[in-house]
């Protein structure tokens, strides 16, 4: 056991395959951390948020992936061994923090992009059921379109 400390990436080596990968929230201090949760923090003085960018990738992920081996689920434990030997490209500390600017954007983007497909498979889902069980019109139904 350890203290967990808000900032630290942190990985789920059991799913780190997954991308299993987060920053610790601020109201997450004085909490205490397992072996399963290992904790890593840059000694460089950078912006840890670039790590859990990087490890939301198709590259990041891969990386995790090939530092993880056995099976599936439970039997593909991270090598945190392989993971500190495994050599990833590091751009400078400013474009590393246009990058991180860059990629939450993105994430922000994405999410509502999900949050909007989500509403529309809902209102999707409603709709065929109502026209299916001849609670809505089909008139009136095309009028909401």
């Amino acid at each position: 056991m350890f203290w967990v400390e808000p900032g630290d990436l942190v990985i789920n080596i059991v799913f780190a395959w997954e991308g299993a990968v987060a920053i610790v929230p601020p109201e997450i201090e004085g909490y205490c951390g397992s072996h399963r949760f290992p904790t890593y923090r840059r000694l460089d003085g950078g912006n840890i948020e670039f790590f859990r960018l990087f490890f939301s990738t198709k590259t990041g992920t891969q990386l995790l992936a090939n530092c993880s081996p056995g099976g599936a689920g439970r039997n593909r434990t991270l090598s945190r061994k392989r993971l500190m030997e495994s050599p990833v490209g590091m751009p400078s500390a400013q474009e590393q923090e246009r990058s991180v600017s860059e990629l939450r954007a993105l994430e922000t983007s994405l999410l509502a992009l999900r949050t909007e497909a989500d509403r529309l498979r809902a209102v999707h889902a409603t709709l065929l059921s109502g026209l299916l069980d001849r609670t809505v019109d089909i008139t009136s139904a095309e009028l909401e379109v």
